[in-house]
């Protein structure tokens, strides 16, 4: 196990992972705790959270950062479209004492409403294919808090980058392990 920004994470190879792996099959990418989330938990670490009471982690994964977040005492919810996915958050509920829940569906089918309830919405590696860039612009433009998008550099993400107005951050870090990427940051 792990640990960025007091937030604890397993890696593939941990013993119950690989116990949930035999068990609960991943089906959508939720393999391992990607890069772009210990990116975006950087970030975050050192950026302001006083005016952010509610957040949704889109594609949260495993949900390490949800957790984070919710040691920041923040309200957050995961959405992920694998309900595969289930045991690896309780088990990272677990080895950080934290309750956070999530919604198993596509991000597609979050309604007007429910998009304008979040202070603080975020996706890490949420751009890898080229046919969903049109509806993450969708979802940025009825966001009414700030939106914050990870990812490791892929030609998709810069393509996102072209056509939404944001600042643009370079992230490198060297623990918990190297990692750089970005963070596309969109304040509403």
């Amino acid at each position: 196990m792990k640990t960025i920004a007091n937030t604890n994470f397993p890696e593939s190879f941990d013993k119950t992972i690989r116990r949930l792996k035999r068990k609960h099959k991943p089906t959508s990418h939720g393999n391992k705790v990607w890069n772009s989330n210990l990116i975006m938990i950087d970030y975050l670490s050192r950026y302001r959270l006083d005016n952010i009471h509610t957040a949704l982690d889109i594609g949260c994964g495993w949900g390490v950062l949800c957790a984070y977040l919710c040691k920041q005492q923040i309200d957050v919810q995961g959405l992920d479209i694998d309900e595969n996915l289930a045991p690896y958050i309780e088990h990272v509920n677990t080895i950080n004492d934290t309750s956070f829940g999530v919604e198993y569906k596509d991000y597609k089918d979050i309604t007007n409403k429910q998009w304008q309830s979040y202070d603080l919405i975020t996706g890490c590696d949420i751009c890898f294919w080229e046919e969903q860039i049109d509806s993450i612009i969708n979802m940025i433009d009825k966001a009414s808090g700030v939106v914050l998008i990870s990812d490791p550099g892929r030609y998709t993400f810069w393509h996102l980058c072209k056509q939404v107005a944001g600042n643009l951050h370079d992230i490198t870090i060297y623990t918990p392990r190297k990692a750089q990427g970005y963070v596309l940051e969109i304040v509403k």
